[in-house]
């Protein structure tokens, strides 16, 4: 994940992005036609790796979307409410100090 990524929902929001470009990537790969069993076996190879990259990141969204800590369920409720402008000017400015150092 991005080191901006600040809340949970940004991070599931980032896994969702990067599962979609894998299965574009894994597009990609397949519709190019091998003609020998050597770039077939190339190709399959290439496949695996981002299959596998792609559990990873499914199995953080499955972990995300468990919320057995309640942290996904204690951000979506800090993001509504009456507090929503300070909630919302709280990260501003932690966003902001966040720049202001690098």
């Amino acid at each position: 994940f991005c080191v901006m990524s600040s809340t949970l929902l940004e991070q599931a929001r980032l896994s969702h992005q990067e599962l979609e470009q894998g299965v574009g990537r894994i597009v990609k790969l397949l519709a190019h036609e091998t003609k020998t069993h050597k770039q077939k076996l190339i190709q399959q190879h290439k496949v695996l790796k981002q299959v596998q990259g792609l559990q990873k990141t499914a199995a953080k969204l499955v972990t995300h979307y468990e919320d057995k800590d309640e942290a996904v369920a204690a951000e979506k409720e800090t993001m509504g409410g009456s507090e929503v402008f300070g909630s919302f000017y709280g990260r501003l400015k932690d966003v902001r100090d966040y720049h202001r150092k690098f």
